[in-house]
């Protein structure tokens, strides 16, 4: 609705609302486990990106799929992934690669075996369980294990890429379209993602906090979704269920 009314405002307070909600399940003073089953897409799988554990049954399908629909991922959902993939590959600029790819094409795992090469799970920390009816035990007794003694982690800035490797980012998309591999509004919509995981345009080792990645994130999403071909996207995926491809 707030695209719909042009409510760009309306639309940053409210991401910036589900952005605060997400982060005070990683700040709690109390573990939070997510306890998914079937569908955790788009802004459900970002909810479940910030518990301490993930608990899921065994056939649950997760992923970011906002690039879909000529939008990124608001509630922390590039941000997140940026730093799990960071940590993987041992540096940002790494990192910030996997990311950008990941989630430009909107990928999707149907199980926590193809979620955890993509660090949407976590193998050591989540788990899966396959019976549905063990899920909620599972978590319970996941989140008795984690009290003792818990206190929230807390995250050091990142060392952004930079200009340089967005620039590279972008030259990527344009080779890609050029290719005929991506639409013109994927090419908008991805240099909206490299933005956010190179922290745009700064200098090469940038230290950027998770609050300051938030606001690259509100900022990319209200870019894009003032854009006719966003907003087609959108109405074109709620009258018929699939994307525009424009």
């Amino acid at each position: 609705q707030f695209v719909r009314d042009a409510n760009w405002g309306g639309l940053d307070g409210f991401l910036h609302h589900f952005q605060q909600t997400v982060a005070s399940l990683k700040r709690a003073p109390i573990p939070v486990v997510a306890a998914p089953s079937g569908l955790s897409l788009g802004g459900g799988f970002e909810v479940v990106l910030h518990a301490d554990r993930v608990i899921c049954h065994a056939n649950s399908v997760m992923g970011l799929v906002e690039p879909l629909v000529g939008l990124v991922p608001g509630g922390g959902g590039v941000k997140e992934m940026l730093h799990r993939w960071t940590v993987r590959q041992g540096n940002t600029t790494d990192g910030a690669w996997k990311t950008f790819m990941n989630t430009g094409y909107g990928v999707t795992a149907r199980s926590p075996l193809e979620a955890a090469p993509l660090c949407f799970w976590r193998d050591g920390i989540d788990q899966f369980v396959m019976n549905r009816d063990r899920l909620l035990a599972r978590a319970l007794e996941a989140v008795d294990e984690m009290s003792r003694g818990y206190s929230p982690a807390e995250r050091e800035p990142l060392p952004m890429p930079g200009r340089d490797v967005r620039r590279e980012m972008t030259a990527w998309l344009d080779d890609a379209h050029g290719a005929g591999k991506l639409t013109r509004h994927d090419v908008t919509t991805g240099a909206q993602i490299a933005m956010i995981v190179t922290g745009g345009d700064v200098d090469p080792g940038t230290a950027m906090s998770e609050d300051d990645l938030f606001d690259l994130e509100r900022q990319a999403f209200v870019t894009l979704a003032r854009t006719p071909e966003t907003r087609a996207r959108i109405e074109f995926m709620l009258e018929h269920g699939r994307p525009l491809r424009n």
